[in-house]
């Protein structure tokens, strides 16, 4: 059964988050393809039409997971508006709570605000419309840039997970990070 989400729309900039569909597979694949390889790191499977398709199908027809296309009207026109994907996955009902994920393709789209903004817009989806207290995700410990990026958004580093993540043979610690409601309430009076 496919969900009915909404387009979410940036009042702060041209930027909207597109629910994800099977139909989107090729657009999303070429993108994944054009960036450099490190930026994909954490995928282990082969890049593949076929799976991408079945990843967004079963994104489309989960109960749980909302994934969205990040558009950004970069060239004034939204001609190539799609800069990445950001999605709420395991959404708790019962325990208010949902882990997130956000990539940005391609490293031009990055240091402008699109991920900032997008992250913005889903954490008010999650809090305000869904009714999520609780928004969680995970970032390797090594990457600085990224724990502090999501310092400044508000989210807080919870712990470390010790050798979480195995990747081309190595585990890796991952730092948990998170939200609550009450702290994007306070964030939300502060602006």
């Amino acid at each position: 059964m496919a969900k009915n989400l909404p387009v979410l729309a940036s009042d702060a900039m041209q930027l909207r988050l597109v629910p994800a569909t099977a139909a989107h597979a090729r657009k999303v694949l070429h993108a994944m393809e054009e960036v450099s390889a490190g930026n994909l790191q954490f995928f282990t499977d082969d890049l593949t039409l076929e799976r991408e398709t079945t990843y967004l199908q079963r994104m489309e027809e989960s109960p749980t997971d909302f994934l969205f296309l990040i558009e950004a009207n970069v060239h004034e026109d939204w001609e190539s508006p799609f800069v990445g994907t950001i999605g709420i996955h395991e959404h708790d009902q019962y325990h208010r709570t949902a882990r997130f994920g956000v990539l940005v393709f391609r490293p031009e789209s990055r240091g402008n605000g699109f991920g900032s903004e997008a992250i913005r817009l889903l954490l008010r989806h999650a809090f305000e419309t869904l009714g999520v207290n609780k928004v969680y995700g995970k970032v390797f410990e090594e990457n600085i840039l990224g724990r502090t990026f999501y310092a400044r958004l508000g989210f807080l580093q919870e712990g470390r997970l010790r050798q979480e993540y195995l990747l081309d043979g190595i585990f890796h610690d991952m730092v948990y990070i998170s939200m609550t409601r009450g702290d994007w309430d306070q964030l939300r009076a502060r602006h």
